[in-house]
Formats: structure tokens, C-alpha cells, sequence
């Protein structure tokens, strides 16, 4: 099994665990938007997430951090969960576990969530006609973007909607004709 699907795996129940939690606190889409800023925050910051990886350094410093970081940033509840996940251990994976968390409340919600990284940041203009032709593709009501940029890409862009990718990046495209070559990049 690869190492993504066990974290899909694990994070599964932690997702569903604050999932209900939010449910029965009423707390939805404000655990929602605060997972956006969490993510953000991680995926700005490749010191922060390398620091809540590392499994040297104890609980009680992460979690002085993360209250740092995010104390009056983020809804209680979810500023606990992540407290709960650095005593399991597995605050490393706090990025599948909130994906899935994500993946879980817009399925309940008739929300699609596609994580769209580019070379490039996007316009405001060129993520409504993401959106605009995911929804086509999708027969989606509602469509939420999680953008990345990732300059490795040269250019283009892919996109991830459940399990489907789409790649139209220079990277993947190279990396497509190697396999096809049989030539290792």
C-alpha cells in the first residue's frame, strides 16, 4: 500500500471525528473556513510543517507553537482537535487529515473540492473559469478551489478532483513521454 492511501487511511476517522464535532457544535462552515487558514499557514511555510513533522521535537513544544500560531486565529474546537492530534502523534499528518475533513463536508454538501496546484499564481478571473469549467465537467452545484503554487511545475497547472487528476503541467508532460520512452527524469 502506498504511503498515501495509509495516510488517507488515518486521517479518514480523525476527519469524520471532527467532522461530528463541528456538526454538533453548529460549527461547519467556521471549522471550514479555519481549516483554510491552517492550510494556508502550512503550505506557506515549509519550515512550520517540517517543524510539526519532525518527531524529535516533543508534544509540549508543538503545542506551544501551534497556540502561537493560532490562537485567536481559528475556532477553539479546531485549535483543540489539532492540540489532540500533536498527543496522538499525529499532528505530521494534519494536511491529509484536514483534506479529507475538507473532502468529507463539501461531499455532505454537494460541494466540490478540487486542489488545483500551478506554476503560477492565479487571477482572480482565471479561478472563476476553473471554476466555472470544473463545475461543467463535474455537474458540480458549488466548486471550491485549494490552489498550491509549485514553481516546479515550469508551467501549466494539474488538478485533483477526488481521485481523478488532471495534468496539463510541462513537468507532467515531460514525465509522460519519459514513461513512454522508457527514460528515467
Amino acid at each position: 500500500m502506498s504511503r498515501k492511501a495509509v495516510a488517507a487511511r488515518i486521517a479518514q476517522p480523525y476527519a469524520e471525528a471532527l467532522l461530528e464535532i463541528s456538526s454538533k457544535n453548529n460549527t461547519v462552515s467556521s471549522v471550514t473556513e479555519d481549516i483554510k487558514i491552517v492550510s494556508d499557514t502550512l503550505a506557506n511555510s515549509q519550515e512550520l510543517s517540517q517543524f510539526f513533522a519532525n518527531p524529535l521535537i516533543d508534544v509540549f513544544t508543538k503545542k506551544k507553537l501551534l497556540e502561537k500560531v493560532f490562537d485567536q486565529k481559528i475556532n477553539v474546537s479546531l485549535l483543540n482537535f489539532l492540540m489532540i492530534l500533536t498527543d496522538k502523534k499525529r499532528i505530521n499528518m494534519v494536511e491529509s487529515i484536514l483534506e479529507k475533513f475538507l473532502e468529507i463536508a463539501y461531499t455532505a454538501t454537494n460541494v466540490t473540492l478540487a486542489k488545483v496546484i500551478t506554476s503560477t499564481t492565479l487571477s482572480n478571473e482565471q479561478q472563476q473559469a476553473l471554476i466555472e469549467k470544473i463545475k461543467l465537467m463535474t455537474q458540480a452545484t458549488e466548486v471550491r478551489l485549494s490552489l498550491q503554487v509549485d514553481t516546479s511545475l515550469i508551467g501549466g497547472f494539474s488538478i485533483q478532483i477526488g481521485s481523478q487528476i488532471i495534468d496539463t503541467s510541462l513537468r507532467g508532460q515531460l514525465q509522460q513521454m519519459a514513461s513512454h520512452l522508457d527514460i528515467k527524469l
